[in-house]
Parts: C-alpha cells; structure tokens; sequence
C-alpha cells in the first residue's frame, strides 16, 4: 500500500469526523483549522506505526484531544466553561472516529477486502464532507429567510423593558457550564438595564454579524408570555432590532 493513499484516506476520514463532531455540537467550522488538524492526525498516525509500541499507546490516546484542540475552539471566555466545551467535543469526536471505526470493519467484511487499501474511501469521506457543509449552508439560508420579529421582555435586577426582538432560528447558543440559552442584546438595550459585568466571552456567528462579544447573565426573557433565565451577548452591530431570540426560546 502506498503511503500516499494512506495519508489521503486518513486525512479524508480525520476532516470528516472533525466535520460530524462539529455539526454534532452546532458550531460553525473554521475550514483552515479542520484541514490543519486532518493533516496532522493523518500524519500522525500513518507515521505511529514505526513508533515503539509504548508510543504507539501514548499517540492514541492523545492524538484525539490534540486535534479537538486545533480544529474546535471553545465559545465562552470563562477557563471552567472553555475546558468543559473541549472535553465534550472531544469525547463527541471520539465516538464518531469509533463509530467511523466499526463502519469501515463492517465494509471490509461485505467486500471481502480492505476498504482501507483503496482511495474510494477518501473519496467516499470527502465527499461526507462536501454534503454536510453543503447541508449547513441550506440550512443557514432556511433560518434567515424565516427570521420574525416578537416584542420580548428583557429583565435585569428587578428592571424590566420592553424589545423588538429577531427569532432566528439558526442561533443555537447556550452556555456550556448551565446550559442556559444565549440571546444577542444590543449595546443600547444593555446600557438601559444598566451596568452589568462580563461573565467572559462567546464566539457568536448569527444573520446579524458574529464576532467575540461579552457575556452578561439575565434574570429572564419574557417571550409570548413565558419567562426563561438566559445569558445576554452584547453586541455593538445589531440592525434592525434590539434583541436576536436564541431558536429554543420561540
């Protein structure tokens, strides 16, 4: 088996699981760091067999949360939220690379032959890969189109005030640690529920912007009737409203 093909199937297989893992958890890929972290693994572990068997067990287990840490990063500023974002994504890409694992042993068995040996599989991943950014790009341009506008009640420290609030439902925030929902405020709405201080950061991508944005708590949002603890990402970009809901709030 040429070691060309070797590195091709697994760096084809390494961006698909990344991709999986990624959608998994519903976070926007960076192409760069995805394909960075596929031809590490594929690097890595087509080189690990000329390893001494004690590295060889060293690479398996830290080849996983090595390329998390290149391909995922967290969305909360907060050390405690960032490590528990990564060690979620780890474990989710984990399961994918062994059911990915099972997979191509099951194709091996009904072909009656190493799937592994034949560029069809690298090509059979990227293709996965192709589909599924694909997928999300439908289904990102579904959310916007069927964005709606509420007015939502915002309250902070007994203070209430009234919103024109987006529903979007390609905003999944939520904050890692509680899981509480994250909606977008903007800067001007912040300022009338006063000064409140920054639980950390979250890496925020919606139809209104993304950007790094501060993260303060909420004592709830009221949306047609019904009130929700939620987290408030500031953002200084919003146009044509004051509040963008979080999909699990409408």
């Amino acid at each position: 088996m040429y070691i060309e093909l070797v590195i091709f199937n697994n760096f084809c297989m390494d961006l698909l699981l990344e991709m999986c893992a990624l959608c998994a958890r519903r976070r926007k890929p960076s192409k760069l760091r995805c394909v960075i972290a596929a031809a590490f693994g594929a690097i890595v572990a087509t080189l690990s067999p000329l390893a001494p068997s004690a590295w060889q067990t060293v690479v398996k287990i830290l080849l996983a949360p090595a390329m998390t840490a290149v391909f995922f990063k967290p969305k909360s500023g907060r050390p405690a939220a960032r490590f528990a974002d990564m060690l979620v994504t780890t474990f989710v890409f984990m399961t994918f690379t062994f059911l990915a694992g099972g997979v191509v042993y099951a194709s091996s068995y009904l072909f009656k032959t190493d799937v592994r040996s034949h560029a069809a599989l690298g090509l059979a991943a990227l293709g996965g890969v192709i589909c599924l950014l694909c997928a999300k790009a439908a289904a990102y341009r579904r959310s916007s189109s069927r964005a709606e506008n509420k007015t939502v009640q915002l309250c902070v420290d007994g203070k209430s005030i009234d919103c024109k609030a987006l529903c979007d439902s390609g905003n999944l925030l939520a904050d890692p640690l509680t899981g509480l929902p994250v909606v977008i405020i903007s800067k001007e709405i912040a300022s009338r529920l006063g000064d409140r201080p920054a639980e950390g950061t979250i890496e925020v991508s919606t139809v209104n912007g993304g950007g790094s944005l501060p993260l303060v708590k909420l004592d709830y949002v009221q949306v047609d009737g019904a009130a929700r603890p939620a987290y408030g990402a500031i953002s200084a970009s919003l146009e044509g409203c004051d509040v963008v809901l979080q999909a699990t709030m409408f």
